[in-house]
């Protein structure tokens, strides 16, 4: 999966949590309205990365340019309270507003994930060869791309068999076939937490990418609800 480093290396930063334990958040660009295209742009990330009173933002250096130099990090205090969870506690994921991590005078040089590389409800996936891949942070300093298969879980939902290490809110991504010889470039979900009690035998949950564009409209509707003139 050669592409992902250069399609999306840049749509994610690292969490780090004061328990110990460690998460991705990508960064997503979600559609609003296409007259002219308007987005919100959301830090997403699993529930358990989102939780807990205090973390820190991993600002990677290539990703930020600062007058007088970014923080190697950005520590969050009351961490869980900063994000945004949709009604249904069933869905894990959980939405940093993008703005809400604005500093004066920095400029990010990042990419998004956008709604158009979401995988739809309703598609199928189909691979191309073993072109499925988790991209995400394993305790490096840039995003590592690892080969992962989709199996099914205990409870028969769909899960991916990746590293212990691959932290969770990497990005399952792959390439489909997309007629006349192409490919395109999906993003099937996120990889969800490890079992508590998992002894490295179980495949590990996918978080769907269309719920990522079903949850976000909600936490956007809410947000435009309670500030109507932003």
């Amino acid at each position: 999966m050669k592409e992902a480093p250069d399609l999306v290396g840049r749509a994610m930063v690292p969490i780090r949590k004061d328990d110990g334990t460690q998460g991705c958040a990508v960064i997503f660009n979600h559609l609003v309205d296409t007259a002219p295209d308007r987005v919100l742009t959301f830090l997403v990330t699993p529930r358990g990365v989102a939780s807990g009173a205090r973390a820190s933002v991993v600002l990677p250096p290539h990703m930020i340019d600062a007058p007088h130099g970014a923080p190697a990090t950005l520590t969050v205090d009351g961490w869980s309270e900063q994000w945004e969870r949709t009604a249904n506690h069933r869905i894990d994921l959980a939405f940093l507003p993008f703005y809400r991590l604005a500093e004066p005078g920095w400029a990010w040089d990042a990419q998004e994930v956008t709604d158009g590389m979401l995988l739809g409800p309703n598609e199928r996936l189909t691979i191309l060869g073993d072109e499925l891949a988790a991209i995400g942070y394993d305790g490096g300093t840039m995003p590592s791309v690892r080969p992962v298969s989709v199996e099914r879980r205990p409870d028969g939902a769909p899960g991916v068999f990746a590293p212990r290490t691959m932290a969770p809110g990497a990005l399952i991504v792959a390439l489909t076939p997309a007629g006349a010889g192409e490919a395109r470039f999906v993003v099937v979900g996120l990889v969800g937490a490890a079992d508590p009690d998992d002894d490295h035998g179980t495949p590990r949950p996918i978080i769907p990418a269309w719920l990522i564009r079903q949850a976000a409209q909600e936490i956007f509707t809410r947000l435009a609800t309670a500030n109507p003139r932003s």
